[in-house]
Parts: structure tokens; sequence; C-alpha cells
């Protein structure tokens, strides 16, 4: 077999292969006699249909099975030993002409290649990246405790709205479209709080059972979807019901927070993990420190792309060949999709090679266990997330569900991947440690996501 590789410049080139008989002709053979063994055919027994009946049925697509082959394994190894880089997949040319398996017993390939840039990116101890270690305040805190104790507390009835409580009342439409019936809608529950338009939301302040309010449903909320969903109509006839309608508040109640005891403790952090108030605090301050480690370490990440990035410089791609292989990875998408989205595809394209060639030069390896692991963890958490504690073997059945499933598979990995990252160069690099309050970092992040 011979092999060519002529490059069009650094990112780029052209594969030409050319392959004769000699090349596939020992496994065509092997080929050709599975076919025979397997063959059936009225008038001759299994297994003993003439090998010429055998080729002329089954020749010209064993032949293009075993060349495509003996092409993939051959083009396989002359990119290895010659330490060139696909970006992608190999494409085919369009100077590639037609293939007669039937009558010809030699063949060329010619095939489009996008190469990888050359990645020259090295972190070390000289390279200084900022850590923030977020401080969890009393202030914090608090502020945590009392979220709980509202969410965890009840509903009571009352005469007059406060803030935080939800209505009840009926809603009748005060001029309905000519020749129609006025909309009515009965039990409809509203929480003042949530509702968007500050004109409308200052009509409840102070209501009570029994009031009769006048307000325009489609200005409560900026989400039409909760608009509708509370008239109980269709989204193309919100604009027949656009206009005012009386609401005759039936019940108003109120939340009673719960109180910071024994049940409580129990209920938010598992049965008898801690006794009194302080101790239900500190164990808040140290749960919400340990998720504060994982924000860092992922804005870590962030800065350490950006870092990473801007020293690798410029990364040069074959626009053309680059856009055909979107073009196969997104084979609905028309010229103006893939162009108005190429500049991000580039990006995504440039921090994957950069990650890839970080993670190389670490050392690092992520095991069929590690992913195995990280599933396991995955699902005690999502049940969790609901006060339900699995046994073990209900934890292995719904994680091997979702290692068997791509997708979920290939988050999973990714997942591993990650972590590993980040806790390899958070040793390789110099931490610049800044200590920064919750509500400094939150601020921090925020304004760096608008800036993107």
């Amino acid at each position: 077999m011979d092999i060519k590789f002529e490059s069009a410049d650094k990112v780029s080139g052209k594969l030409t292969v050319n392959v004769t008989a000699e090349d596939y002709q020992a496994e065509l053979e092997k080929s050709l006699k599975k076919f025979r063994t397997q063959a059936r055919m009225n008038g001759f027994r299994p297994g003993c249909v003439p090998m010429a009946i055998v080729k002329k049925l089954y020749g010209a697509e064993a032949k293009a099975e075993e060349v495509s082959k003996a092409v993939n394994k051959g083009i396989e190894d002359y990119l290895k030993k010659n330490n060139i880089k696909v970006l992608g997949h190999i494409l085919p040319s369009d100077e590639q002409k037609p293939q007669d398996y039937k009558t010809d017993d030699s063949f060329t390939y010619v095939m489009d290649i996008a190469i990888e840039p050359e990645i020259n990116v090295t972190l070390s101890k000289d390279d200084k990246l900022p850590y923030y270690d977020i401080n969890v305040s009393d202030e914090f805190v608090d502020q945590r405790v009392k979220d709980i104790c509202n969410s965890n507390g009840k509903f009571e009835p009352t005469d007059t709205y406060e803030k935080g409580a939800y209505l009840e009342g009926n809603l009748t439409e005060v001029n309905p479209a000519e020749g129609e019936e006025p909309l009515k809608v009965e039990g409809v529950y509203i929480s003042p709080e949530y509702v968007s338009d500050e004109d409308q939301k200052k009509l409840f302040e102070g209501s009570k059972t029994g009031d009769v309010l006048t307000l325009t449903p489609a200005k409560l909320y900026k989400d039409e979807t909760q608009v509708t969903s509370m008239l109980k109509i269709k989204k193309e006839d919100l604009a027949k019901h656009s206009g005012e309608f009386t609401y005759t508040i039936t019940k108003i109640n109120h939340n009673v927070p719960a109180e910071l005891n024994q049940e409580l403790f129990d209920k938010v952090l598992g049965k008898d993990v801690v006794k009194d108030e302080k101790a239900f605090r500190e164990k808040i301050r140290e749960n919400q420190n340990a998720a504060e480690v994982e924000n860092s370490d992922f804005k870590f990440l962030e800065d350490m792309r950006d870092y990473a990035l801007e020293k690798a410089g410029e990364l040069q791609f074959s626009e053309p060949l680059l856009k055909r292989l979107i073009k196969e990875n997104n084979p609905k998408a028309d010229d103006k999709y893939i162009n108005d989205n190429y500049a991000e595809a580039v990006d995504q394209l440039k921090w994957q090679l950069v990650r890839d060639h970080l993670v190389e030069a670490a050392g690092i390896k992520v095991e069929q266990n590690d992913v195995k692991q990280m599933a396991y963890a995955r699902t005690r958490s999502q049940f969790a997330a609901y006060g339900m504690s699995l046994p073990d073997e209900l934890v292995e059945k719904y994680s091997e569900r979702s290692l068997k499933d791509d997708k979920q598979f290939e988050e999973l990995f990714m997942e591993v991947l990650t972590r590993k990252l980040i806790a390899a160069y958070k040793d390789i690099v110099t931490l610049d440690h800044k200590k920064v309050s919750f509500e400094e970092f939150e601020d921090m992040v925020k304004k760096a996501h608008e800036k993107k």
C-alpha cells in the first residue's frame, strides 16, 4: 500500500492512498470462505455452494469491505508513524473518483485532512493564578437559617395580606371582546411577592379577605406561560384577554416559619446529626464552606482556561475543512447557521485542544472505576436532594443504568476529567490566595460572565 501526504499549509493537507490486490487479497479469501459456509441456496447442501457463485453474488461486497479495512488500518499506522494529528476525522476529497469493486483490483483514495494546530503551553510554579477563598459570614448563615425555617414552615389563614403570603380568589373579566362572555376563573392563586410589574404588585398591599381588586393578569408576570396557565387559556388567545379583571379574594394564607427545634434539625440534616441551634448553625456553615470550595475550584478553572488560552496564542485552523466538519456533525444546519456559529465553535475547539494538552502534560488518566464512582456519587446526591437515602444495591442499579447511556457516560467522564484537571493544576501552578465574602464572589462571577 502506497500512502502519500501533501500538506497544503500547517493545518491542512491531502492524503492519497493507492491500494493493490496484494494489500487485501488474503483477507478477502478468508471473507469469501466465510460467506460460503453461511450461504444457503436451493440445489446445494449448506456450505457447498461453488466458490464461483459465491464470488459472483458476494464478491464485490466482500472486496469493498476488506479494502476499506485495509485502507483504515494503513491510514491509522501512517498517521501514527508520522505523528500527524487529525482534527475531527478524515474527509473525502472532491478529487475522489468512483470505485468499481466488481471489475477493479487496484484503487486510489483521496482524502482531505484538517490538522490540529501545534499547542505550546506549559504551566508551572512560575505561573501565578488567583484562587478565591470564600468566607461564609455570620450574616450569610443567619439568612440561610431563616430561609430554611421559611421553606419548612406551614401556611395558616389570615385576614390581611403581608409579604410572603399568597392569596386565593376568583377572576372575572371586566371588558370582554365584543360578542364574548366575560372570562371567569375560580380558585386562582397569586403570590404578590413574585409579581413582576411593580404597579400591579402595589395593588395587593394591605388587601383583606373579601376585597375586590382590579388588576391586569397579562401584566402580572413576564412569562406569558404563567399568565395563560393562570387564566386557563391557550397562548394564542391571550391577546383577547389582555385587559382588566376583578379579583375577589376568598382566602389569604401566610407562612409561619418552622421553629428551630430537633424536628427541623433532623429533617434538614438527618436524625441526631446535631442537637442544638449552635451546632445546627455550624453545620450549615460547614456545608456551605464545602460548597464554596467547589465554587472556588471552578472559578480557578475558568481563570486557568483564560490564562492558558492567552499563553497558547493565536491558534490557526483550516476554516473550509472545519466548516465541513461542523456540517457533518450538524447535517440539518444551513450555511448561515454554520457561519453565525463558527466563531463560537472555534473558541470551544481552542479550549478543548489546550485542555487536552494540559491533561496529557500532567499525566492525568480517567479510569473506568473513576467514572463508576462518580455515577454512584451523583445518584446518591440526586436522591438526597429529595430527602431519600437509598441502600447500596439501589444506588448501584440506578448508577449502572446511567453508565449504559452514552450521553450520561460522557457527562460523567468529563466531570471526572475536570475535577482531576483542577486538582492537578492547583498543585502545579502557584496559587495567589484571595479572601472574599460570599457576596463579593457572586458579584465578581456575575460581572465576569457578563463580559463574555
